[in-house]
């Protein structure tokens, strides 16, 4: 029988606070005396009485009533020497240790049931549930095998397994295999004695008591608390990405492991680029903070010394100097098929619509109505919406190269539509909006793990201004992020482009263009009154079909089973607004060239060429700019001398006679140049040579 007595002494001679514990087992002869008020020797302590008394304890410690403990144990508030506990004295208190059975209970200190015993608080750990043979395999290998090379260690964890497995007999081939891979790693390793042991001896070789689950935690939690911690220890969720320090403190300041665990929820290491990061889980946002706006955040994050009793530390000091916090190599977006590195934190945890459950096919008529809509009510412009849209489910590691533009009035569905698949189809993490191409194209590092991009609100001036750097975003397979104070870094560019725009000309469309494709959407519901019954019926029934998860899942399973195979996506569909768009991007230069040689009155072309003087040939462009819809251009003479120079039809000339300068006009080279540069805005048969 052991028994246990603490006494708190707060006499001249012992500092208030500090306590005497004292334990004796019958087979032991020594008998011992600790002074601490180290939680973690207390617990030390206490684990080593469960190890001398592990008999006693036959079932688990939930179902042990508190009559058995004190059975075991007899505590009293009084006196240096043991007690027994006796029927009809008073209750015993139990002291506060890390052993839900020998917890604290209620205010008083007194314990009537098991019930009262508090679990939850990382202090109060020690698991009490029946666990799984991979977690006690877990358990073993975290072991020091150093710790069993001798005798006696050796027969405590044969004996524990041994014990383990004759409560489970079907596994008991499992639990030999445990024992003898770990005592491998041994050099004085010997198979054929762990197997006498286990099978062969009937009479087990004489302890002193049997060793069960209990001694494996604790020897755990004095080997390995990392491993203890991480399999044991309940670590609450951080919810949005915040952490409260007085929370933080409460609840983690007794184990930095628990602690750290609970903050690398929210923040981590990165080396490329060289920063922290910070996590939201409810956006599933990762954000790039320096050192300095980490220590910022963290200030006031405190645990206790593990050192000096009474005293506390910054947690992110402890963090910072730790050599195995939670990092990576890189963060970006690796989608199947390609394969994810081991250091790489990858970005891509699959789409929202795969996660579904109990859902069921449902029509999608509304949806797919709703698409033809968008794409000028014309079914085959909608089928290539669809297949633009079924290549990011089905290929998200490849690139289309093309953009889809739909301009057209307001209140004609356009975000409508893409806000619902990229939210609910793709994911929130995967679906980036914004009005301003800026966000796009500088201290862009939120672009980092988008599929799905969507300027909405699309103007010239914006996108006209950020053009070349649109285009490289829509095709390249790689972009430059950066981060205001963080270096920039080269990801792999899986991002397609959505625009929006109440405007005729949202984006540039030059003339060797090969990426957009531009749809003006029909205003069928859009030009009706906001409360005209037609248009209320309609975006009253598409909304509640967009918000029925049937719905989502049916849409998912369309474009998962739509062959796109075949697909080549440089042939896009010229729609008459492409046209439109190409037109308005034509070059002044050029547009003043086709009126000039074919539609200007009075001017004369002898064998297919043109004689005129360089001040003629810019008065006449002068004139050509206030009758066309670039009326309030202007461009120096110089400048569109060097303009002329550009091009082998237009030549600078001197006669004879006089030696005077004239410009040569080639009629068939302009023509050419016309036609091979798409900018001819009427057919070429129009146009006599």
């Amino acid at each position: 029988m052991a028994t246990l007595n603490q006494t708190a002494i707060t006499n001249n001679n012992t500092r208030p606070g500090h306590a005497h514990f004292y334990y004796e087992v019958p087979t032991l002869p020594a008998k011992k005396i600790i002074k601490t008020s180290d939680k973690k020797d207390i617990d030390l302590i206490i684990d080593n009485i469960f190890e001398k008394v592990d008999a006693e304890f036959t079932r688990l410690p939930a179902q042990i009533e508190l009559s058995e403990i004190t059975n075991i144990f007899g505590v009293s508030g009084g006196g240096n020497q043991p007690s027994t506990a006796t029927t009809g004295g008073p209750k015993p208190k139990l002291i506060t240790t890390s052993k839900p059975w020998l917890a604290r209970g209620s205010a008083s200190g007194t314990i009537t049931t098991l019930g009262q015993l508090d679990t939850d608080t990382p202090d109060n750990s020690m698991p009490h549930e029946i666990i799984s043979i991979d977690t006690i395999e877990k358990m073993v290998n975290g072991l020091r095998p150093e710790e069993y090379k001798s005798y006696p260690m050796w027969i405590k964890l044969c004996y524990c397994l041994y014990n383990l497995a004759d409560l489970d007999l079907a596994n008991k081939d499992k639990y030999f295999e445990i024992l003898n891979n770990f005592l491998k790693q041994n050099s004085n390793y010997n198979e054929v004695e762990n197997y006498k042991f286990f099978y062969q001896t009937t009479k087990k070789p004489d302890v002193p008591e049997k060793i069960t689950i209990k001694t494996l935690y604790y020897w755990l939690k004095t080997q390995n608390r990392k491993l203890y911690d991480e399999l044991f220890i309940k670590i609450d969720a951080v919810i949005g990405g915040v952490i409260d320090p007085v929370y933080f403190y409460d609840r983690y300041k007794n184990s930095y492991e628990c602690a750290k665990a609970y903050f690398e929820q929210v923040f981590f290491k990165l080396n490329t680029p060289a920063c922290f990061c910070k996590y939201d889980n409810t956006t599933a946002a990762y954000t790039m903070i320096t050192d300095k706006e980490l220590c910022h955040i963290t200030n006031n994050f405190f645990i206790n010394d593990p050192k000096i009793p009474d005293k506390k530390i910054k947690f992110i000091n402890l963090w910072l100097a730790d050599p195995a916090i939670k990092f990576y190599d890189n963060m970006k977006l690796v989608p199947p098929p390609l394969n994810c590195g081991a250091r790489t934190l990858n970005l891509f945890t699959g789409f929202a619509a795969d996660n579904l459950t109990n859902c069921e096919v449902v029509p999608i008529d509304l949806v797919l109505g709703h698409i033809k809509l968008l794409c000028e009510d014309n079914a085959s412009y909608a089928e290539y919406v669809l297949n633009f849209l079924a290549h990011i489910i089905q290929r998200p590691a490849e690139l289309t190269r093309t953009a889809l533009v739909f301009k057209g009035v307001q209140g004609s569905g356009k975000g409508l539509f893409f806000n619902w698949f990229g939210k609910n189809i793709l994911g929130l993490k995967y679906y980036y909006i914004t009005a301003d191409p800026a966000n796009i194209t500088t201290y862009n590092d939120h672009l980092n793990g988008k599929i799905l991009i969507n300027l909405d609100e699309a103007k010239a001036a914006d996108t006209y201004a950020a053009a070349s750097q649109l285009k490289n975003k829509i095709t390249e397979p790689l972009i430059t992020l950066q981060n205001k104070y963080v270096k920039p870094f080269t990801v792999e560019n899986y991002g397609r482009y959505v625009f929006f725009s109440n405007q005729d000309n949202p984006v540039k469309v030059e003339d060797t263009d090969r990426r957009y494709v531009i749809f003006k959407t029909a205003d069928r519901y859009a030009r009706l009154t906001p409360g005209d019954p037609v248009k209320v019926k309609y975006f009253g029934e598409l909304k509640s079909a967009l918000t029925d998860p049937n719905v989502v899942y049916s849409f998912m399973r369309f474009l998962r089973d739509r062959d796109i195979a075949d697909i080549n996506w440089e042939d896009r569909p010229m729609t008459k607004s492409y046209v439109i768009s190409r037109e308005l991007n034509i070059p002044i230069f050029a547009e003043f060239l086709e009126k000039y040689c074919f539609e200007t009155p009075g001017v004369q072309f002898v064998d297919n060429f043109n004689q005129t003087t360089k001040p003629q040939f810019f008065a006449e462009f002068n004139r050509f700019l206030e009758r066309s819809r670039n009326v309030n251009m202007v461009m120096k003479e110089r400048t569109f001398a060097i303009e002329c120079k550009k091009h082998k039809f237009v030549l600078y000339k001197q006669r004879f006679s006089d030696r005077s300068r004239y410009l040569e006009i080639n009629k068939i080279g302009v023509f050419e140049y016309l036609k091979n540069n798409n900018y001819l805005q009427h057919p070429s048969t129009d146009y006599e040579m």
